[in-house]
């Protein structure tokens, strides 16, 4: 009981500090600028927040609002760049220069440097239906809550991997006949066994949707059942 207690309290502690650089953040641009260095920190802490299951429902949920916020003043790569098509992609990417992949469909990981604990084998891949279990449950979870996927399943690895800060991944969505209204961007959480929808940014001139993350692992683009239902 007293772990958790300090363990609310620490999280108390980061939606303040968060609170603050998010405010930092929507300030006009003739204000003072944020500094992104104490912007990625906190929304690094925020997004170990929103994952935990042991954090309660409202402290996750002002995660979330803040995370929001913040994600608008943090550096994004440019995701236009792509390598030749191809179902997997792989690399060392080492822990001191960080790097880059990316699928001629868009899917993309950008790992900047001091993000890796060590040089590591980055893969980005598509898996074939194969209907195992993971798949399965996966599946499951997002029929469960009512997602429409409105792209494949693109596997970020090495899968449960932890990173020292988040990184950005990106998704690329088919734009004919489909509007970029209600897409998300949810990865897998192995700990919840569900879908977790995290903040992302829609780029509509290059066809993809990006956001950060702590872990690598499967993630997919969904749409809201509300947005698929005003569409028709």
């Amino acid at each position: 009981m007293k772990n958790m207690k300090h363990g609310q309290a620490a999280a108390v502690a980061v939606l303040g500090a968060a609170w603050v650089a998010g405010v930092i953040a929507a300030a006009p641009a003739n204000a003072a600028p944020a500094r992104p260095a104490m912007s990625q920190k906190v929304h690094d802490d925020l997004y170990a927040i929103y994952n935990s299951s042991a954090a309660a429902s409202v402290i996750r949920l002002h995660a979330w609002r803040l995370l929001s916020r913040i994600e608008s003043s943090l550096p994004r790569p440019d995701f236009g760049l792509t390598q030749p098509r191809a179902a997997v992609v792989s690399g060392v990417i080492t822990a001191a220069q960080g790097g880059r992949l990316a699928r001629a469909d868009g899917a993309a990981v950008d790992i900047p440097a001091g993000s890796l604990t060590s040089d590591t084998l980055v893969s980005i891949s598509t898996p074939p239906a194969m209907n195992s279990p993971d798949e399965n449950a996966r599946t499951a979870a997002a029929s469960a809550a009512g997602l429409v996927a409105a792209s494949p399943e693109v596997d970020f690895g090495p899968a449960g991997l932890r990173l020292r800060r988040t990184i950005e991944v990106a998704i690329g969505f088919a734009a004919q006949g489909r509007s970029a209204f209600g897409l998300r961007l949810y990865c897998w959480s192995q700990a919840q066994n569900q879908w977790q929808r995290l903040p992302a940014r829609v780029d509509v001139s290059h066809q993809v949707v990006s956001t950060r993350v702590l872990s690598l692992g499967p993630c997919r683009i969904f749409v809201a059942p509300s947005a698929t239902q005003g569409s028709h």
